[in-house]
């Protein structure tokens, strides 16, 4: 179980470092758009890092992104964090959009050699809060440009089903407005303090185990 505030002091200070960017981790992904890795958030040392550097300080076995997309995210934080054997990768749909996972899992498998599936649908569907339901899940990751709805949703469904020491981080808790107000709310109703640490959009954390 973590001590929140050494937790929140470690991620902190290495962040304040500046050791590393998004451009030096990412370099061997594949992207839709190539024009990207001149984006200011591709080389920011304080969006992509982010989750390099708490791969260092967590140890979850079980991984659960819960807005998979391109990967990049996960193939951060698995650069640096070896503990994880099973990872669940959610898609949430997206009306009238073809999308296929091919060059996400790819980004991921950069870093990652382990067990891995991916699952479509919507997170209200039955089958994807079944497929969630099978695992004690210690790390998640919530990374949706979405509604209050949305994002208050897959909050609840992936923390009924974390372990008792279990982690999620979402982003864009300082960026969007309905994502800070979910998660922010949700944050009160299971009564737990949030971590925010001041990223590109704003990560949120939220510790299950810690009071």
């Amino acid at each position: 179980m973590f001590k929140k505030s050494e937790f929140q002091k470690q991620l902190c200070e290495l962040l304040q470092m500046k050791i590393i960017n998004g451009k030096v981790l990412l370099q061997d992904c594949k992207l839709i758009d190539e024009n990207s890795r001149r984006s200011p958030a591709y080389s920011d040392p304080m969006y992509a890092p982010f989750y390099y550097h708490m791969g260092k300080l967590v140890l979850p076995k079980n991984f659960l992104s819960m807005s998979f997309s391109l990967g990049l995210l996960e193939k951060c934080f698995f650069a640096s964090c070896k503990s994880v054997d099973n990872v669940l990768l959610v898609r949430q749909n997206e009306s009238g959009i073809y999308y296929s996972p091919r060059m996400g899992i790819q980004n991921i498998r950069k870093s990652y050699k382990g067990k891995m599936d991916f699952i479509e649908g919507d997170s209200r569907d039955e089958l994807v809060s079944k497929r969630l339901k099978c695992e004690k899940w210690d790390f998640v990751l919530i990374n949706q440009e979405c509604g209050y709805d949305d994002a208050l949703y897959m909050l609840e469904e992936s923390w009924a089903c974390m372990s008792d020491n279990g982690i999620v981080v979402m982003e864009n808790v300082n960026d969007i407005k309905s994502v800070k107000q979910a998660f922010h709310g949700f944050a009160d109703s299971v009564r737990k303090e949030p971590i925010i640490f001041d990223t590109r959009y704003g990560s949120g954390v939220l510790l299950k185990g810690v009071l």
